[in-house]
């Protein structure tokens, strides 16, 4: 019969909001598109706004631990409508501690957030078995409609021999 692993708590160093986020070979995080702030989605003109709109965003959530045993956290992401919210439940194992001097990180990659209104997107963690969640970003969404009119677009250059 196999032993239960301790329980071990990890307190997140900082919530990294990205495009893309990616393991490079050597186990390095590779990590595209950082939203520093707000974000603005973009909506078609011929898109209704009732229909909602899809933003894929990923989660760099680095943390430290010098202890062996089990984590087992709680990731909450809610708005801008409050009653869209989503729950992912992330766990690792550390058979022995970790070195000092090294940070690990849970990674969430292409999170399906539905935008169909603008205000605030809240995420959220806790360890598993908390009571209360600490609040890691809250990133203000706006909407804005996508310029439908050619002549103020970016020129598209075709090159030829």
């Amino acid at each position: 019969m196999q032993t239960p692993k301790k329980l071990i708590k990890v307190k997140p160093i900082i919530a990294i909001v990205c495009e893309q986020l990616r393991q490079e070979i050597n186990g390095n995080p590779f990590i595209t598109g950082i939203y520093m702030g707000g974000i603005t989605v973009e909506r078609h003109p011929g898109i209704p706004e009732t229909q909602p709109v899809i933003l894929p965003l990923s989660l760099w959530i680095p943390f430290k631990t010098s202890k062996a045993g089990e984590v087992s956290v709680e990731i909450h992401v809610v708005g801008p409508d409050p009653k869209r919210e989503l729950n992912i439940d992330a766990k690792a194992m550390f058979e022995k501690a970790p070195p000092s001097y090294e940070i690990l990180s849970f990674n969430f990659i292409s999170i399906p957030i539905v935008i169909d209104r603008e205000g605030d997107l809240k995420i959220l963690f806790r360890n598993k078995g908390d009571k209360n969640w600490e609040t890691l970003r809250v990133i203000p969404i706006s909407i804005k409609l996508q310029n439908s009119n050619p002549a103020n677009s970016s020129a598209i250059i075709e090159l030829s021999s």
